[in-house]
């Protein structure tokens, strides 16, 4: 007979690993899965800090869209969207659409750097010269 230590099968999408195994964002995942809604309860279930759950919603709110929050009296809540389905959200987040003036490589950000003169073009000379 063998204990599970993240918990119920049935429950848990992480049966076999322990919690301490899971990154930032799958403990805060699974902490509003669990039923956590504010920051505090979050922090309290995942034993992470404050930042480390920032970055966490951050990345769940922002980018891969697997939660929303609502704001009720001053406090912040935090819930699952049910559209999704995780384990498709999970193998192909969604991204957003890159945008048209942004350059496609790190070597074309040259020209965009303040005080760099692009290729080809002569240094500019200010309009006054302290004598």
């Amino acid at each position: 007979m063998t204990e599970l230590i993240a918990g119920d099968s049935t429950s848990a999408p992480y049966p076999a690993k322990s919690i301490s195994k899971l990154s930032p964002v799958e403990r805060v995942r699974d902490a509003i899965r669990k039923g956590s809604r504010t920051q505090r309860e979050i922090s309290q279930e995942t034993k992470l800090g404050k930042d480390e759950i920032g970055d966490a919603l951050a990345n769940l709110l922002l980018w891969t869209h697997e939660i929303r929050t609502q704001v009720v009296g001053n406090t912040r809540l935090y819930f699952l969207n049910e559209a999704d389905d995780a384990a498709a959200v999970e193998d192909n987040p969604r991204l957003p659409a890159r945008k048209r003036d942004v350059p496609s490589s790190f070597s074309c950000l040259q020209g965009l750097m303040p005080g760099r003169n692009p290729e080809g073009e002569p240094a500019k000379i200010g309009g006054w010269v302290a004598a």
